[in-house]
């Protein structure tokens, strides 16, 4: 028995060419929908997926940011080495913890610009999040790139996210993906 019988349409031969027509076309959009990978269509849906991964995993670092942060100043530590730069690294740590960003920019600010990709990122995140200072979109883009640059991956995150969303930069998800 055919869909048509059963919906007691057989025998109305103009209602049946109709609902013939109509299932032609559902059937063509749903082949279009279940192309191969390599189409445009679910090429874009792959990078539609990926910017919500990309946006989703940015809400779960923005709500551990804390944490996250603290792993970095402890690898800034880690970095510097023992002696006279620890006490230095302390001193940014002990000024972060504080809630002194202020003096903790100060202190990173030189180790940022001398290459260092840890104190670049915890720059960019203390104007990223106008931690002391004002929130400075630029700003944490610059020193976002150069601790990217060097992989940091965080740094990179930020970066993606930050295209993601068109912050600093024109929204572009497809710099974001990258």
């Amino acid at each position: 028995m055919s869909i048509l019988q059963r919906l007691g349409l057989a025998g109305h031969t103009a209602k049946e060419a109709i609902l013939v027509e109509r299932i032609k076309v559902l059937e063509a959009a749903l082949a279009e929908r279940s192309a191969p990978v390599g189409s445009v269509g679910s090429r874009r849906g792959v990078a539609i997926a990926l910017a919500t991964v990309i946006l989703a995993i940015g809400f779960l670092l923005g709500t551990f940011t804390r944490p996250i942060m603290q792993a970095t100043l402890d690898r800034v530590v880690v970095t510097l080495g023992r002696g006279g730069a620890v006490s230095h690294a302390d001193a940014v740590n002990a000024a972060y913890q504080k809630g002194d960003y202020e003096t903790a920019l100060r202190l990173l600010r030189p180790l940022a610009e001398q290459g260092d990709a840890h104190a670049q990122l915890a720059v960019a995140e203390i104007y990223y999040h106008g931690r002391g200072v004002s929130h400075d979109d630029t700003e944490a883009m610059k020193w976002f790139l150069r601790a990217g640059e060097q992989g940091e991956v965080s740094a990179q995150f930020h970066l993606g996210e930050m295209h993601a969303q068109g912050q600093s930069v024109p929204k572009d998800y497809v710099e974001a993906a990258k």
